[in-house]
């Protein structure tokens, strides 16, 4: 064994091999950074660290058999001989080690960029409006009920807030003498109301499929910034595609955070009808008009509905304390405080917010 170390020492195979690495490290950091800003396809930096790998030993047989010396490149002498290498001895480690050096601070430093560049700056607060969605089935659960779907859906994204739609009526009243918000009349609402994006949204029968679409538009200009789509099998997949559908604008409007395993709207719409939600958004709309008798009967509509619904709950407990009756409010805030995990993050805290404020009297939880 002392003998073959020996020999390999003589032959240069250590020293050769080091350098070998250490350029090879360089070859494929300096590849992946080439690759990556070119667009390569991910093979070809696999391709390039197996050739890597497959060189080492080709280059350890190449020492072992040959030499550089003094005439040139020949094949290794016996023990006995004497060659000369022009390049062996301390200067040779110093190489070696520089080379392993520089390979490694090259990684180090690569590493530590691409960790910095992927720490994502947060993202711009975006205002959003959702339009009427255009209902060509005739169906009249699709009414309101899709709306409501795509803004639980997306309120996954922390830095997207979503312009109340009752309020946005109010204001289309003023502005068109309508309570409707078709996109044409949401982007006058938005316009004036200062909100970044309209959700213009349609869902289109295809036999016994649905196409569900959403265009973001910019209000002034009328660009369509993005643009979704997807389709549902049946009427009962409807709901879960709104999921899909908000995920991918999401995705569109530069959200990575999205966790398709997890979406918001899934777990909101476990057990809940079409029915539940389109009460549940007619009940929003007379909330805002301060009809809260009206609305009330709306949130327990949706409440037979889904028993579970913990959202409706939640309003219903807001209109009874505005029409100043206290126990009914405090019950249906217990409703809704026993229903959370029916809730989308943001919800959640709403209702704990509400909850702390208006029945407990714990302000500093409530903030």
């Amino acid at each position: 064994m002392h003998k073959l170390i020996k020999e390999l020492r003589r032959r240069e195979v250590f020293r050769t091999a080091g350098l070998y690495v250490g350029v090879a490290w360089i070859a494929v950091e300096v590849a992946s950074v080439i690759f990556d800003a070119f667009d390569a396809p991910g093979w070809a930096l696999q391709a390039v660290i197996i050739l890597a790998i497959i060189g080492l030993p080709v280059t350890i047989v190449l020492a072992w058999i040959f030499d550089i010396s003094e005439k040139g490149i020949e094949v290794q002498a016996d023990a006995t001989d004497t060659m000369v290498i022009p390049f062996g001895g301390r200067r040779m480690d110093f190489v070696v080690i520089g080379v392993l050096t520089v390979a490694l601070i090259f990684s180090v430093y690569l590493n530590i960029a691409s960790k910095v560049e992927t720490v994502d700056a947060p993202l711009e607060p975006l205002s959003i409006l959702i339009a009427d969605f255009d209902n060509q089935t005739g169906d009249p659960l699709f009414e309101g009920s899709l709306e409501q779907a795509l803004q639980i859906g997306l309120e996954g994204a922390p830095f997207v807030s979503s312009y109340e739609r009752g309020m946005a009526k109010q204001v289309a009243q003023e502005l068109q003498s309508t309570d409707k918000l078709d996109a044409g009349t949401a982007q006058l609402v938005a316009t004036r109301e200062g909100i970044k994006l309209v959700l213009a949204g349609s869902i289109v029968p295809d036999g016994s499929k649905f196409d569900l679409a959403v265009n973001a538009i910019a209000p002034r200009s009328g660009e369509v910034v993005a643009e979704v789509d997807v389709t549902a099998g049946n009427k009962l997949e409807v709901l879960s595609a709104m999921g899909e559908l908000a995920a991918d604008l999401r995705e569109e409007l530069g959200d990575k955070s999205v966790n398709r395993d997890e979406l918001e709207i899934t777990e909101t719409f476990t057990a809940m009808s079409l029915g539940a939600a389109r009460q549940y958004d007619a009940a929003q709309q007379l909330q805002y008009q301060a009809k809260f008798e009206e609305a009330i009967d709306h949130y327990r509509k949706a409440i037979e509905e889904d028993p579970g619904f913990g959202r409706a709950y939640s309003g219903w407990a807001v209109s009874a304390r505005s029409l100043g009756r206290v126990e009914e409010a405090t019950e249906a805030m217990e409703q809704a405080m026993a229903n959370l995990g029916t809730m989308t993050e943001r919800e959640r805290l709403r209702t704990q917010g509400i909850y702390y404020w208006g029945v407990t009297r714990n302000f500093q939880k409530a903030i």
